[in-house]
């Protein structure tokens, strides 16, 4: 119960409206202004993902046929190991790379995307999407905080904009060709919050000073 004298505390006693839009965003920012300008910060972020990912997950073929799990091995490595563009449809990382990558993007921001493409050829792709492009329209009652969910919670829809500032831009994704890869603090969350939420009020005044 309150008590006379007391600061006023206000908790929701739903997870999923914990952190509104506003709160996950303003820590979003600001997360990713420490880990920009501050090297505490930064190294928290990079010294914990590099320690995660290490050497990474490396696909290996282990069927009776030596000879086909090479083919198929250095088939791999070819189109997704060595370079972005058989991976990545913008080009920017390959599979490896895309390992840290995640990492580092789901601590700092608290959630990344995948969303699951099949290329020209018809291949497997992959193409990464920033938190900040999964949004709600204005008095949105379906989505929350860009995500829909089932009576049991469970994610069956995400609606992404194109343009963070045009939300004429977005476009909806069943959540079977989205893999969303986040940070959660309590079950229920729909959302992930920075992992270094707890400490960016501090962080910043170290920064100041």
């Amino acid at each position: 119960p309150d008590q006379y004298g007391r600061t006023f505390i206000y908790m929701p006693a739903d997870s999923k409206r914990e952190y509104d839009t506003y709160d996950r965003e303003k820590l979003l920012t600001k997360s990713r202004w420490l880990v920009n300008n501050h090297g505490i910060s930064a190294r928290a972020i990079d010294g914990v993902a590099r320690y995660a990912v290490g050497r990474g997950i490396c696909p290996q073929a282990r069927t009776a046929n030596r000879d086909w799990n090479q083919a198929t091995e250095e088939a791999f490595e070819a189109k997704c190991g060595t370079s972005a563009f058989g991976f990545d449809v913008s080009a920017q990382v390959n599979f490896y790379e895309a390992q840290l990558l995640i990492v580092k993007q789901f601590l700092t921001d608290g959630d990344f995307f995948a969303q699951l493409l099949l290329s020209a050829t018809g291949a497997g792709m992959a193409y990464f999407i920033s938190g900040e492009y999964c949004q709600s329209a204005f008095n949105d009652k379906l989505f929350y905080d860009g995500v829909k969910t089932n009576r049991l919670g469970r994610p069956i829809q995400y609606r992404f904009v194109s343009d963070y500032n045009k939300p004429e831009t977005a476009q909806i994704i069943d959540a079977a060709d989205i893999i969303h890869l986040k940070r959660i603090h309590r079950h229920g969350f729909v959302r992930g919050v920075p992992a270094l939420r707890h400490a960016v009020n501090h962080l910043h005044d170290m920064a100041d000073i």
